[in-house]
């Protein structure tokens, strides 16, 4: 095989040099056709046309008038394509490669491509008395997930439910005022609680209207640890469960919409807090001192937040603002308000790189907090940004000493933490 396409290149070679230098055979030339070989993968091939058996010269035609040029059809190469894989989701493995025209074959490493799941489909729909489901599946394994939908809304007419029959008798003793507008009674307000109840129910409906909103006050320094709320709340007023440090559990009603100031104030057995996505605003303090809360979800409509709401909730894990809020982003497991004010930290926070500002009391008092990494960007530290952060004994600034000493800093901005220079990184 090497010596026939040796020979073969070889003519080639000839016959081409013999064309170039102008050779001549006199007044007629001996020639002989030599049929077209179509390339292969590895080897060349040629055209069609006729060599002297002379001189050597080729020609595109019997009549010896067509010089030929290059005669050459140069191999193809491989045209691979993937015709298997052994790698698997989860684990690396091989690409295997077939050449389309000649069936050479070769291997590739693979990594493991991970799961590509479709959409969620509903197995179960929600009730107002039951969770529902959904699943989706990897198109790749058939690996399967689950998650819940949380339970719907009841639908109240006169404090019972349409959907289900539930009907509802709010505690006795809670007293209630007319709310007006427009010289029109729309519905009542809850202003206040019988003493001693550790179980509050909160109907939908007080005499055949609905009830509103929660006064100011109406369960301050309550024992309450449960408060059911059935009613279509609009709000919430000031100091409306300050001090209910008993409080463990409270649901809010998609309808909800305001938070007044120090609503929640030293709620201090409250663990988590989920802000339905009608919220618009939380008023100053509304969650001040709530020490015991661990995770905090924003919804999307959450578009204000008062000086101190969150402050001194030096226990929380988890920070979390829907992707469709506008205002606030909860990126880095934080809380900032677009498009660079960190509001508030916890121990797990990264600080994005969009982040400019950390906010007075951002992480005051965060418990768990070892090390925190300020981005290039940052321009002021609030006052008491890290105050009482007994166990920060790392803070990285990706800047220079220079660049650091620029930074706007609040009065006791690290007042009792545990680091006792900064680390630079440039």
């Amino acid at each position: 095989m090497f010596k026939r396409k040796s020979a073969l290149l070889l003519a080639l070679f000839i016959c081409a040099a013999a064309a170039m230098s102008g050779a001549a055979c006199g007044e007629e030339h001996l020639l002989e056709y030599i049929g077209r070989k179509g390339p292969t993968c590895t080897e060349p091939g040629n055209i069609a046309y006729w060599r002297c058996t002379d001189c050597g010269l080729c020609f595109l035609d019997a009549d010896a008038v067509t010089a030929a040029g290059d005669t050459v059809l140069p191999a193809l190469g491989h045209a691979y394509a993937v015709t298997g894989v052994t790698a698997t989701c989860l684990a690396d493995g091989e690409e295997i490669l077939t050449c389309v025209r000649c069936g050479d074959e070769k291997r590739e490493h693979a990594d493991a491509s991970g799961h590509l799941f479709g959409a969620f489909s509903t197995t179960k729909r929600a009730t107002c008395t039951s969770e529902g489901e959904q699943k989706r599946s990897c198109v790749l394994c058939g690996k399967t997930e689950t998650r819940t939908l949380p339970k719907t809304e009841h639908l109240f007419r006169d404090n019972t439910c349409s959907l289900c029959g539930l009907t509802v008798h709010g505690t006795e003793g809670l007293t209630y005022s007319v709310v007006i507008e427009r010289g029109q009674t729309v519905g009542y307000r809850l202003v206040s609680a019988p003493a001693g109840e550790t179980d509050v129910v909160i109907p939908n409906s007080y005499l055949g209207l609905p009830v509103v909103a929660i006064g100011a006050g109406a369960f301050a320094e309550s024992p309450a640890e449960r408060i059911a709320i059935y009613a279509d709340l609009e709000e919430i007023g000031e100091n409306a469960f300050s001090r209910c440090r008993a409080l463990a559990e409270i649901c809010f009603p998609s309808s909800l919409e305001r938070i007044g100031k120090d609503a929640f104030r030293d709620c201090s057995s409250l663990s988590e807090l989920d802000l339905p996505d009608g919220v618009l605003s939380v008023g100053e303090g509304a969650f001040y001192g709530c020490s015991g809360l661990k995770k905090l979800s924003v919804g999307a409509g959450l578009s204000e937040v008062g000086e101190s709401a969150f402050w001194n909730c030096h226990r929380l894990e988890t920070i979390s603002v829907s992707e469709k809020n506008a205002f606030f982003s909860g990126e880095g497991n934080c809380l900032t308000r677009l498009p660079g004010e960190l509001l508030l930290g916890c121990a797990a926070t990264v600080v994005p790189g969009t982040v400019t500002e950390i906010g007075d009391y951002a992480f005051f008092g965060v418990e768990g907090l070892r090390s925190l990494t300020l981005p290039h960007g940052i321009v002021r530290i609030g006052a008491a940004a890290f105050r009482d952060c007994v166990g920060l004994s790392e803070l990285i600034y990706r800047g220079t000493a220079a660049e650091w000493a620029l930074i706007e800093k609040g009065d006791e901005w690290n007042f009792r933490t545990n680091f006792s220079e900064v680390t630079f990184l440039t």
